[in-house]
């Protein structure tokens, strides 16, 4: 940790680079000290009664004079995203959300549609440094944000209130500007006799040019939380023959292969380059119809290699529609894989109904296929019904997936997998149109980019016919 120590007061603090410091100094006192600040700034803006919001806006005018640490609101930082949650509930104890949320792997896993990667750089007792890859939406059209994060706990005085901070290292003032920066964020964690109630805040600053997301990152946090930790993983089939093992400990491995699935899926089309990821390859243009392509290629353990085929097109449609064929009718999907899907073994719900929460939910399902000329296996689909909806499914052989889900050795997280979906966006301008990416990704000694873009071109054919007549 003395190391990035050294890098937080001399990068990210002007306040402490006025001192000078020799390469083998920590300057410790100073950093703690300013890292406090940033944790106080945080528990500060997620209190209900204070000057800092005007509705589900920040008063930059207030924000400015309590907090001269605001370094970056510069004319090259004059587009902000900033959004809070004020108060839910989640029935997991303080200690344990704050513990999950300083461990970089339950990171990934809690929030799969949200960071591709979090790789643990340093830490100790109260910090830790890692390297995030965010993804700000769902799309092949808005750049991932790849940082360098501290996140500390700290708690507060006198109560029993803890804050989860996090906020980016700025690179030195001989490196180019990022593009983008996140302020002081995270989690205010407060113990409840049936859990904990958690209030969220989401800070960026973006240069200009940059894209914005929606401002809504608070809201998606949350939403994930919500997903981990209010989830039913009882058996949800009434038949089931005697024999096959529909335990709560089954469906849990299922959900946590789901979940590798899913980050997979996300990571792929947003086209992350993490620690995992090498530099995607491009994008190009489709001759015939002028829609956007991106090729991506990744190297995941350095055992396999694989790319990403993601096509975006626009359709006269509603996300509703759209989302109810894709899940509904296989015959959209069926020439993916020349499978024949069988019955549905596993339907399990990720965010179960709460008293006070209106919750979005998920749904994971399970369904055996048969295929031509080869074992059989099964087919993992995972449904979000929210913006962006997606469905996201993926095939495993049948000897991988009950390894996976009988076998504890087995880290559902580290499984092989190969997902393709579709993510639908509602069209900004127009309420009956959406925004498609079909993404399909693929060995790259099996297939080949003209195989996958006919694949592509083959499901939203399928779609585009089934969709309803006028």
């Amino acid at each position: 940790m003395a190391f990035y120590l050294k890098e937080l007061s001399s990068g990210l603090f002007p306040e402490a680079s006025r001192h000078a410091y020799e390469e083998d100094t920590v300057p410790a006192p100073d950093v703690i000290s300013i890292l406090q600040k940033f944790v106080d700034q945080v528990a500060f803006l997620a209190r209900r009664n204070t000057n800092m919001w005007e509705g589900a806006s920040l008063n930059l005018e207030a924000y400015s004079q309590n907090y001269s640490n605001d370094l970056f609101a510069s004319s090259q930082f004059a587009t902000r995203e900033v959004s809070r949650v004020l108060t839910a509930h989640l029935p997991v104890t303080r200690q344990d959300l704050v513990d999950n949320l300083m461990d970089p792997k339950l990171i990934e896993k809690i929030f799969p549609s949200l960071i591709a990667y979090a790789s643990y750089r340093s830490s100790d007792s109260e910090y830790l440094v890692m390297d995030v890859g965010y993804m700000p939406d769902i799309s092949p059209l808005l750049q991932p944000r790849e940082k360098c994060v501290v996140r500390c706990k700290k708690r507060l005085p006198f109560s029993n209130t803890w804050v989860v901070a996090e906020f980016s290292m700025r690179p030195r003032s001989t490196s180019p500007p990022p593009d983008f920066i996140k302020l002081p964020s995270g989690f205010v964690i407060e113990d409840k006799d049936s859990g904990c109630e958690v209030k969220i805040v989401e800070h960026w600053l973006l240069r200009n040019g940059s894209t914005l997301a929606a401002n809504d990152g608070a809201h998606r946090l949350l939403t994930s939380l919500q997903r981990h930790y209010l989830s039913d993983y009882n058996p949800r089939l009434p038949r089931q023959e005697p024999g096959k093992y529909r335990t709560v400990h089954y469906n849990t491995r299922v959900a946590n292969l789901s979940t590798q699935m899913v980050r997979l899926f996300c990571a792929g089309i947003t086209g992350v380059a993490g620690k995992e990821w090498i530099t995607p390859s491009g994008w190009y243009k489709d001759e015939a119809s002028d829609e956007t392509v991106l090729v991506l290629k990744k190297k995941i353990r350095r055992e396999w290699d694989v790319k990403n085929v993601v096509r975006t097109v626009t359709i006269d449609a509603t996300p509703s529609t759209v989302s109810s064929l894709l899940h509904d009718s296989s015959n959209i999907w069926q020439h993916m894989h020349g499978y024949t899907i069988g019955d549905q073994q596993v339907r399990l719900l990720r965010g179960d109904t709460h008293p006070t929460e209106s919750i979005k939910k998920n749904y994971v399902s399970v369904y055996e296929i048969k295929c031509p000329g080869s074992s059989d296996g099964f087919l993992i689909e995972e449904t979000y019904f929210e913006d962006p909806k997606m469905i996201i499914r993926a095939v495993l052989d049948a000897p991988t997936y009950e390894s996976v889900v009988k076998d504890d050795k087995v880290d559902p997280l580290t499984v092989k997998m190969l997902p393709f979906g579709v993510v639908i966006h509602p069209a900004s301008a127009n309420e009956e149109r959406c925004t498609l990416s079909v993404c399909y990704q693929f060995e790259t000694d099996k297939v080949n980019v003209d195989e996958a873009k006919t694949v592509i071109s083959q499901t939203l054919s399928n779609l585009t016919n089934a969709l309803p007549r006028a």
